[in-house]
């Protein structure tokens, strides 16, 4: 059975969010059947239906098949490595010269495209396959042709979450962004200047905290924070604890509110007499209205992580790196306490999955009242 294009990426979507949770593979492969018969030939269209039915037959059951576009067939291989999802192809392209369809010259121009994933995994044969596609390129396909190929690309199909911002979308997100975070500094201003004489009287060192983060595919940006810690504080006692989290060797530990514990360093003795009070009211995040402004962060979104923590992400959490990082999030007014570390990346998927401009102003709304409660704070 053929399916039709919307069938095919609501599949791919849903095929893409399992193999990255569970580590299970899955392939794509993407050609065109046209390309085994001339334009000229007098049955093009009987042999074009001949070769779907051939194709229909060879391949298994539970492989989905259906047109992407009007020339063009994509074929879902559940669990299936690309080394394998290759040698179907060469199966399928001796199968049809052994049928008729295709001489040598036409079967070099088919542009056959593999697409695997995950695509975050790495492996001891990742340089293998690797060499197989290259292989397999030389020996099926022309380089111009594919560098033409508009499968290339499959759109609607980048984000494993299934809900990658539109172009449209991006442009209302980015102008609230701009909009807010350029107002909020000019308001805030007085409070910023505040902030950053006390920080000088209290401690000597600079007045801000700047700390290379992972950003939005990966990207690396400059982090701001007002410094709320002894200069040069030992950052590994940070790096050993997230390490603990992401390993579930640590767990929850209170933070001197009464029923409430949090997955924080609670008790940081390298925190400043002005730090405590800066974490304590979170304004020590406020310098990062900054970055919001220069484009690298976002108002509402997954909180931005340092490269050592990236480092220790399962293939399902790489997931929060399809969208810029926030200063607030879903994460932060639902699992700001009593909550683990693991449901926070949760949160933060949930938030991918379910974006809307009307959620980002409720996340807003209610991230006030909860940094004035200090909730949660540490």
């Amino acid at each position: 059975m053929f399916y039709s294009k919307p069938f095919l990426e609501q599949r791919i979507k849903e095929e893409r969010f399992r193999a990255y949770r569970t580590g299970s593979p899955f392939s794509i492969v993407l050609f065109s059947p046209y390309r085994f018969v001339s334009a000229d030939h007098k049955n093009r269209k009987r042999s074009i239906d001949s070769i779907v039915n051939f194709l229909d037959q060879e391949t298994r059951e539970t492989d989905i098949k259906g047109w992407w576009d009007k020339k063009t067939i994509a074929i879902i291989l559940l669990d299936t490595l690309p080394e394998d999802a290759l040698l179907l192809i060469d199966k399928l392209v001796h199968s049809l010269q052994g049928n008729g369809y295709g001489d040598a010259q036409s079967i070099r121009k088919a542009p056959f495209r593999v697409i695997a994933f995950p695509n975050h995994r790495e492996s001891d044969d990742e340089d293998n396959q690797d060499d197989k596609r290259e292989k397999y390129s030389k020996n099926h396909s022309n380089q111009k042709d594919s560098n033409t190929n508009p499968l290339i690309k499959i759109s609607g199909c980048d984000s494993p979450t299934g809900n990658s911002l539109k172009k449209h979308q991006e442009m209302i997100k980015r102008s609230f962004d701009i909009l807010v975070s350029l107002t909020g500094l000019i308001i805030l201003s007085p409070l910023l200047l505040l902030c950053a004489l006390l920080i000088k009287l209290d401690s000597r060192g600079p007045v801000f905290f700047k700390q290379t983060r992972v950003g939005r595919d990966g990207k690396f940006f400059t982090f701001l924070k007002f410094r709320s810690m002894y200069h040069n504080a030992d950052q590994e006692v940070h790096k050993n604890h997230v390490k603990n989290l992401m390993n579930h060797t640590t767990g929850l530990s209170s933070n001197g509110h009464p029923d409430e514990k949090t997955y924080k360093l609670a008790e940081d003795n390298r925190v400043t007499w002005v730090g405590k009070f800066l974490r304590r009211a979170s304004i020590d995040e406020l310098p990062q209205l900054i970055n919001v402004l220069k484009g690298d962060m976002t108002l509402v979104g997954p909180r931005p992580h340092p490269i050592y923590e990236v480092e220790q992400y399962d293939l399902w959490h790489k997931h929060r790196l399809d969208t810029k990082p926030g200063i607030t999030g879903l994460g932060q007014i639902r699992g700001r306490f009593n909550t683990t570390y693991e449901d926070v990346y949760r949160l933060d998927i949930q938030y991918l999955k379910r974006w809307s401009l009307f959620l980002d102003l409720k996340i807003l709304f209610r991230t006030i009242p909860i940094v004035l409660s200090r909730r949660g704070a540490v």
